[in-house]
């Protein structure tokens, strides 16, 4: 059975991407090879940070952007696409209790039905974790 994925805009930081281009790549073709999908969400911080990305001269870069848009971002089978317009509330416990800016993570794992929600912010995982939300940092889901 495949997993459904959202992914934490951090992975399209600048500083993210310079550390840790192999990882990511590895990452993204992991979940590619699995079979799994990710849930991009339009309008969102997200797609925000991709464009701003792929102005990106770095070679291996590039590369990792070529590989996000032709296997999930322009695969329908591999991309689950909502507007963040489109998204429900969140419920007010958990509104209350994640930060505002990471809302539409929680609010597109919610609505996607999704299996994991990857991210490098602890605090976010140990307070979703709360909402029965399957939250890791990308390293332990590579150890899988």
């Amino acid at each position: 059975m495949s997993d459904l994925f959202v992914i934490d805009e951090w992975i399209w930081e600048p500083e993210v991407l310079e550390k840790h281009k192999e990882q990511i790549f590895q990452f993204l073709s992991k979940v590619y090879e699995k079979c799994d999908r990710v849930v991009v969400v339009e309008n969102s911080p997200f797609v925000t940070k991709f464009h701003k990305v792929c102005k990106s001269q770095d070679r291996v870069v590039r590369n990792i952007i070529k590989l996000f848009k032709n296997m999930f971002l322009y695969n329908s089978q591999k991309c689950v696409k909502y507007d963040e317009t489109d998204l429900p509330s969140l419920p007010e416990d958990i509104a209350k209790a994640v930060k505002e800016d990471d809302h539409y993570l929680i609010r597109a794992y919610i609505t996607a039905q999704a299996s994991i929600l990857i991210t490098t912010d602890s605090s976010l995982i140990e307070i979703v974790s709360k909402y029965s939300v399957c939250c890791k940092q990308m390293h332990e889901y590579m150890k899988e």
